[in-house]
C-alpha cells in the first residue's frame, strides 16, 4: 500500500507539477479583456464618492457621467458574471491601490448575483490580474470552488505557454494584445470611468438565440451560504466606515429563467439583508425598448436606470437628512 501510494505521489508530481509552475505565468502578459483593464484603471479614481460594484449588469447599466454633472466622483468597477465572491476581491484589490476609501459602496444584488452563473473563475480569473495576484489553490480553498479547479490550472498553464512564448521566444501577440488597441481600450475605460455601452435593441429572435444559455438556471437552488458571505462582507466594509448600500436594476425577461421557489427565497433574503443594510429595491418598469437582450440594458435604459438610481439615492440622503 506504502508503494502504491508513493508511486501515485511521484506519478501525480511529474505530471501535475510542471502544469502548476507553467501556470504561474499565465498572468505576465496583459489579458486582452476589459474586465481586467476596468480593474486595473479603478485605482487612478481615487476619494470616490460611490464605487459601484456589480456584474455585466452594472458596468453597462450605470453611467458615471451622470453623477459627474452632479459634482460626485464615481467609477463603475462592474465585472462580467461577479457574485458575492468576486466582490471582495475587486473590493479589497482597490482598497490596497487607493489612498482614500470611497464614502459609499454599493453593492449589487439581484437573483443572478447568488446563481451557479455567477464567479464564473474559469471564464474570468480576475483573481490572477490584481495588483496582488491570488492563485488557483487559494481561492479554490477559500471560495469553494471544487471541480472547476482542474480545469482552472489547465487553462492557466495554457496561457502561461503561451505567455513564456511572447515574452522569451519572440512570438508575436495576437492582435487584441498591440499596444495601440490596448491603450486605447484602457483611454476608453478611464473616460468612462468604467462604463460600457450596449447598444442594439431586444426582440424575440434574440430571445430565442439566447435562451439555452439561461435554462441552467432553472434548476438552481438558492445558495443560503453565499447569502451568509454577502451579510459578512457587508459587516466588513461598514467596520473600515464605508457606507455599504445594496442595490437592484431592473432586467428583461430573466424571471422566465427563475423558479418560483427559488424567487421566493431570494425575497426572504432581501428581507434578511434590510434588517442592517440600505438596500434600494428596483421599481423602475422599462419595455423592452430599453434592454439589448434577455437581461442587460441597451444604452436608453442604462441612461433611465441611471437617473432613477441617482434618484434614490437623493431621498435616501434626504431621510438621513431628516433624522437629525
Amino acid at each position: 500500500m506504502k508503494r502504491f501510494i508513493a508511486k501515485a505521489f511521484l506519478l501525480f508530481t511529474i505530471i501535475f507539477l510542471p502544469v502548476l509552475l507553467v501556470g504561474r505565468y499565465d498572468n505576465i502578459i496583459p489579458s486582452d479583456n476589459r474586465n481586467v483593464y476596468r480593474i486595473e484603471v479603478s485605482k487612478h479614481f481615487d476619494q470616490l464618492d460611490y464605487l459601484f460594484v456589480g456584474n455585466s449588469y452594472t458596468y453597462s447599466g450605470i453611467i458615471p457621467a451622470y453623477f459627474d454633472s452632479l459634482g460626485l466622483e464615481t467609477y463603475n468597477l462592474g465585472i462580467a458574471t461577479a457574485g458575492i465572491h468576486y466582490y471582495e476581491l475587486l473590493i479589497d484589490d482597490y482598497l490596497k491601490q487607493t489612498s482614500k476609501k470611497p464614502r459609499n459602496l454599493l453593492l449589487l444584488i439581484t437573483p443572478m448575483t447568488f446563481s451557479n452563473q455567477s464567479d464564473n473563475w474559469l471564464a474570468y480569473p480576475i483573481h490572477r490580474y490584481l495588483d496582488e495576484p491570488i492563485s488557483n489553490e487559494l481561492i479554490t480553498v477559500k471560495y469553494r470552488v471544487g471541480q472547476s479547479y482542474f480545469k482552472m490550472a489547465r487553462k492557466s498553464a495554457v496561457n502561461g505557454i503561451s505567455n513564456l512564448g511572447i515574452k522569451y521566444l519572440g512570438r508575436e501577440p495576437s492582435t487584441t494584445l498591440l499596444p495601440d488597441k490596448v491603450r486605447a481600450m484602457k483611454d476608453s475605460i478611464m473616460e468612462c470611468k468604467g462604463f460600457y455601452q450596449r447598444d442594439g435593441t431586444y426582440n424575440p429572435s434574440i430571445y430565442e438565440k439566447d435562451k439555452p444559455l439561461y435554462l441552467p438556471l432553472l434548476d438552481s437552488s438558492f445558495p443560503f451560504d453565499e447569502l451568509n458571505d454577502l451579510i459578512n462582507l457587508c459587516e466588513k466594509y461598514a467596520e473600515k466606515g464605508i457606507q455599504v448600500i445594496l442595490y437592484e436594476m431592473p432586467t428583461n425577461k430573466l424571471q422566465d429563467f427563475i423558479s418560483k421557489s427559488y424567487l421566493a427565497n431570494y425575497e426572504k433574503a432581501v428581507l434578511t439583508l434590510k434588517k442592517s443594510n440600505r438596500v434600494i429595491r428596483n421599481r423602475l418598469n422599462l419595455d423592452s425598448s430599453y434592454y439589448c437582450n434577455i437581461d442587460h440594458m441597451n444604452i436608453k435604459g442604462a441612461t433611465a436606470y441611471t437617473q432613477y438610481l441617482i434618484e434614490q439615492l437623493r431621498l435616501e440622503t434626504d431621510q438621513e437628512r431628516d433624522q437629525y
